[in-house]
């Protein structure tokens, strides 16, 4: 006889698992608007994906400090795009291509998600050099909060002794050939954010947060042409779904009474989903809210689906022409 968890049960083990990244998101997430640098807000969300791989993972203070520097330095990378449209082309081309080349391999190729996310993300605040030293603190407070966060959950499950271990693996040399699926992701990859920024670039000085469509195009696009496919799909779905929550809650709540509140749900809710669309749902909503003020919030809700859809043309015209990889003939091949 089949036994059904209940849901209650089912629930409160989600969130008891999930408690540690979504009370670091939190924590991150008001501590930086309290500190006045809001528009690195987005550390909140990044830090708390990049806790729970370290969390599950062996990770040392050496590899700790380097993805630190490499975080850092994207960042800063992507300020040198905002310069003009030349840095912008280059940097978008070069860049994407050089994050999966050279910091992922075969084994780890999902490593690239937060590397990319950093350098796309931060191209959306063009910041004067006075600033910057801003954005490394931002960084620098962001991974202090995080190492802090890792002690402690390693601690209490008691591997905080593997942090300090310094050994590192040896490294494996790559090799630039068009029938790893590596370097075709790579520079499929590369060449779409390479267009997408461009589009963006051109819609930019007629439409508000034409930024949307780089970003999206961005997290849409997977090394198997049959996973961008699906993630497409999702990613659409999720979309229009969380943009009708948003809809809803702004017409019946306000923003003001809607902000905090909602801001805190749907951070929890994005910790403990699991399936895409679900997470989709509640980072549409999370980024609505966070963007959304009084006067524009229907426009900018239609806005984002737009966005979305658009670049998911964008994504699967790149996924369909630029040296596609297919699972089958990995397997064959592999």
């Amino acid at each position: 006889m089949i036994h059904m968890k209940n849901p209650w049960n089912q629930f409160k083990e989600s969130f008891l698992s999930a408690l540690p990244t979504i009370s670091l998101a939190l924590f991150l997430l008001f501590s930086i608007k309290a500190m006045g640098v809001s528009d690195h807000i987005i550390l909140a969300i990044i830090m708390p994906f990049y806790f729970r791989s370290a969390k599950s993972r062996k990770i040392n203070i050496r590899s700790f400090c380097n993805d630190a520097v490499v975080y850092t330095l994207l960042s800063l990378l992507s300020h040198l795009a905002t310069v003009n449209s030349i840095t912008m082309m280059l940097l978008n081309l070069l860049v994407p291509f050089g994050i999966v080349f050279f910091l992922c391999n075969e084994r780890s190729l999902s490593k690239y998600t937060l590397y990319g996310l950093v350098f796309i993300y931060f191209q959306r605040y063009s910041l004067p050099a006075g600033r910057l030293p801003v954005r490394v603190f931002a960084f620098a407070y962001a991974f202090a909060i995080t190492f802090v966060w890792l002690c402690i959950c390693l601690k209490r499950d008691h591997r905080v002794d593997g942090i300090f271990d310094n050994t590192t693996p040896n490294a494996k040399a790559r090799s630039f050939h068009l029938e790893s699926p590596h370097t075709r992701f790579a520079l499929r990859l590369s060449i779409t954010m390479l267009l997408s920024s461009i589009l963006t670039a051109m819609l930019k000085t007629h439409i508000q947060k034409a930024d949307w469509l780089h970003l999206n195009a961005y997290l849409m696009m997977l090394p198997m042409y049959e996973d961008t496919i699906t993630r497409l799909e999702l990613r659409i779905k999720g979309t229009i779904l969380g943009a009708a929550v948003v809809a809803a809650i702004v017409g019946i709540l306000g923003l003001e009474l809607s902000s905090v509140l909602i801001c805190t749900v749907t951070l929890t809710g994005m910790f403990m989903a699991k399936q895409y669309d679900r997470r989709t749902i509640v980072t549409t909503s999370l980024a609505l809210l966070l963007t959304v003020s009084p006067g524009e919030g229907y426009w900018l809700i239609l806005l984002r689906v737009a966005s979305v859809v658009t670049a998911a043309a964008l994504v699967y015209m790149g996924n369909r022409l630029i040296l596609p990889s297919y699972k089958s003939t990995t397997r064959l091949t592999a």
